[in-house]
């Protein structure tokens, strides 16, 4: 059974890839690493998401988000949405979904995993961010709420790496 993570960036080792006009699937074994062209709803939404679990029968993902201020991996358990916008405005409703979902409980906990709030910004505001004394999430507030709103089961985490 293979294994889907979404990132906003492709992975550097894969063994195969198959691209789409909003999404690169990289194939390493029994894993699917999962990226958008840009992170944008124009790239990120209801339609295309929904397009990709159908077509890869995605029935629970992980994504993974760079979070500042932690040196940890951790387990996201939920969001603030401090973006400035919403991937889901001007998408829904969409197929049989509902126009305002319940957002209240989207994320799954990932056992033995410390878990975490976090605040996010967005793509272009996650660099510039300085604020210490909260987590700071790159994207996971604009992506989780898509693959929720389209019934995956979401979990979701840290990404670690040399900039955090």
């Amino acid at each position: 059974m293979e294994k889907f993570f979404y990132l906003l960036r492709k992975p550097k080792v894969f063994k195969s890839i198959i691209t789409n006009k909003d999404h690169s699937l990289c194939f390493d074994d029994n894993r699917v690493y999962i990226s958008p062209k840009r992170p944008t709803s124009k790239h990120v939404n209801p339609r295309s998401i929904y397009k990709l679990k159908k077509e890869f029968n995605i029935k629970e993902i992980t994504i993974y988000d760079r979070v500042k201020n932690i040196k940890r991996e951790a387990c996201i358990v939920n969001h603030v949405n401090r973006a400035g916008t919403s991937f889901l405005i001007g998408n829904t409703p969409f197929n049989c979904f509902p126009r305002f979902p319940d957002m209240t409980k989207i994320y799954n906990k990932i056992k033995g995993m410390d878990r975490i709030v976090v605040h996010t910004v967005g793509p272009l505001r996650f660099e510039k961010f300085l604020e210490k004394n909260i987590l700071i999430s790159e994207s996971i507030g604009l992506i989780a709420p898509i693959w929720y709103y389209v019934g995956t089961k979401i979990f979701a985490r840290t990404y670690i790496n040399e900039k955090n």
